[in-house]
């Protein structure tokens, strides 16, 4: 009952503040246009909760239509710090907001090989300025590769990877191949960007192999000892496995996307 009472008296107090932070100023934002790339600093040698230690040197994934978003402070900054306060909330990670209002946009399609030598320029962003707290993109079944061939593995599929398992004496190298259902959103990588009209700064999409918040992998769930192997001694991994549903799942969390800027 108390909560309730509670709730209700700080929207009466706050909801009038809100409406007067958020009337319109008359000032458009400036757009401010930013080379989008790849960061390829995100793919490192992990070891999975099952102790397999993994080196990867080949994650191609295909994607489409990134979303730079803003939280939004100005609407939802103060209500929420004394919401929270009065009832405790889980905290987001830093850099990080799922949900926001758009304000910066790549449109087009990709696939990007998060493993490679070198970034790859996606193109010129539009940012708006403002404050940059999330990321989206939707994932899409790939018609070429990296390289732009049409006979790429990863052809008709979202997501292909190749590299090294290795537990105790055995040594099992792995194909892995990703299905996702066309157009499912990520939501919320984690970035933390501020544009205004003098920002110069290469926005580097990043895919981790390690989750920096909780220090659990990519590969988490993946006996590769339990997968079957073919004639050449590869373990193969694909749609229908259990293997390739726990990859999946990680795949599309926020906790796996990050944005570098420089």
């Amino acid at each position: 009952m108390w909560r309730k009472i509670l709730i209700n008296a700080v929207l009466f107090i706050s909801l009038p503040l809100l409406f007067a932070v958020c009337e319109p100023a008359g000032d458009e934002s400036e757009q401010v246009m930013l080379p989008v790339t790849s960061n390829v600093t995100g793919i490192k040698p992990c070891v999975n909760d099952l102790g397999w230690n993994i080196t990867v040197t080949r994650f191609e994934v295909s994607f489409k239509n990134l979303e730079f978003t803003t939280e939004g402070d100005a609407h939802a900054g103060l209500l929420q710090q004394i919401s929270d306060f009065i009832i405790p909330s889980a905290m987001a990670h830093p850099g990080h907001l799922a949900g926001g209002e758009v304000i910066g946009e790549l449109p087009g399609a990709f696939v990007v090989d998060f493993a490679a030598a070198a970034p790859v320029n996606m193109g010129s962003g539009v940012f708006l300025e403002g404050r940059y707290n999330g990321m989206n993109l939707y994932f899409v079944r790939a018609t070429a590769g990296a390289d732009g061939s049409t006979t790429d593995p990863i052809v008709g599929h979202t997501a292909y990877i190749e590299g090294v398992a290795q537990k105790d004496a055995v040594q099992i190298p792995f194909h892995i191949t990703l299905d996702i259902e066309n157009n499912l959103q990520m939501v919320g990588g984690v970035i933390d960007l501020t544009v205004n009209e003098n920002t110069a700064t290469t926005v580097g999409i990043q895919l981790l192999t390690i989750d920096p918040f909780e220090n659990d992998t990519i590969f988490d769930g993946v006996d590769f000892s339990a997968v079957s192997i073919d004639n050449a001694g590869v373990a193969v991994i694909q749609p229908g496995q259990n293997a390739h549903n726990f990859m999946m799942k990680d795949l599309i969390t926020h906790d796996q996307w990050m944005v570098i800027t420089n």
